[in-house]
């Protein structure tokens, strides 16, 4: 058992598999997407499908790399030797916490990136305004509930070094101001791009995802350098520095994610039957 009551590297597979199998769906609907394409319809329904499908790739590609990070930290071993007699178990060893700390990154960026994409696929059928808001509402919470990630790896270098206790309210409150700040900042920049004139919206769809390639790739460099020599954090980064890209990457990705959300506003279905001459 794990200091917060899971051990991280063999719940490590199931993440894996969960990862994967969310990414053959999103497979599917990439498939989808592409014959909804092609079938027409408005300017406007194709663009914004063609915003879906870009959401779906990036997705796609965020749980697939996801998948194979936590498929390899299965091969971890979470305590070190010589295994206490009294607890039964070794001494805590840090680098497992740590490529937990990169890979649930990864998979929660692939996470709220896919519902960015589903909040597109949904817009595009002009469903209704209160719909698009539930939606929206959706996007917020698990924001918001990636609070429960950050209590279980991230928290868990500092409680594994007796720097906190396992009861210890306050760096998590910390945490879910930083998570308000990036909704509330998310809307307020949104609502300015929706507002605007011209192309900053597309400009600022494809920075995000640029930006977003640019994170996975470096998640996954930096899952195969982590390296504690004494397990007390002698390598070549310190424990904190991994927490903060927990920390850095979930904030950042949601307040990204709520910028780049569809407006609350979709067009109305004309009620009245057209004519045709």
């Amino acid at each position: 058992m794990d200091l917060l009551g899971t051990d991280a590297t063999k719940v490590a597979s199931s993440y894996s598999a969960f990862a994967g199998v969310l990414a053959g769906f999103v497979f599917a609907v990439m498939g989808y997407l592409l014959g909804s394409r092609k079938l027409g319809g408005s300017q406007a329904e194709r663009e914004d499908l063609e915003t879906a499908l870009s959401w779906a790739v990036i997705a796609f590609v965020g749980l697939s790399l996801a998948s194979f990070l936590f498929a390899l930290m299965s091969g971890e071993d979470r305590f070190g030797l010589p295994i206490n007699p009294t607890t039964g178990v070794g001494s805590t060893r840090i680098r497992p916490i740590a490529l937990d700390i990169v890979a649930s990154g990864v998979l929660s960026v692939a996470i709220l990136t896919l519902l960015l994409g589903l909040n597109w696929l949904f817009a595009s059928d002009k469903v209704s305004t209160a719909l698009v808001f539930q939606l929206r509402a959706v996007e917020w919470l698990i924001g918001l509930l990636t609070l429960f990630y950050l209590d279980g790896a991230f928290l868990a270098v500092p409680v594994a070094q007796h720097e906190i206790a396992t009861d210890d309210p306050g760096p998590l409150a910390q945490l879910s101001v930083i998570l308000l700040l990036a909704i509330i900042l998310g809307e307020v920049v949104g609502g300015l791009l929706r507002r605007s004139k011209g192309r900053q919206k597309q400009v600022a769809r494809i920075i995000t995802q640029f930006l977003f390639l640019i994170l996975f790739c470096a998640s996954a460099i930096l899952f195969n350098f982590v390296d504690f020599a004494n397990e007390g954090g002698s390598g070549t980064w310190h424990v904190s520095d991994y927490q903060w890209w927990g920390v850095g990457t979930l904030g950042v990705t949601l307040f990204l994610c709520i910028v780049n959300l569809p407006g609350r506003h979709t067009k109305e279905v004309n009620s009245t039957p057209s004519t045709t001459s």
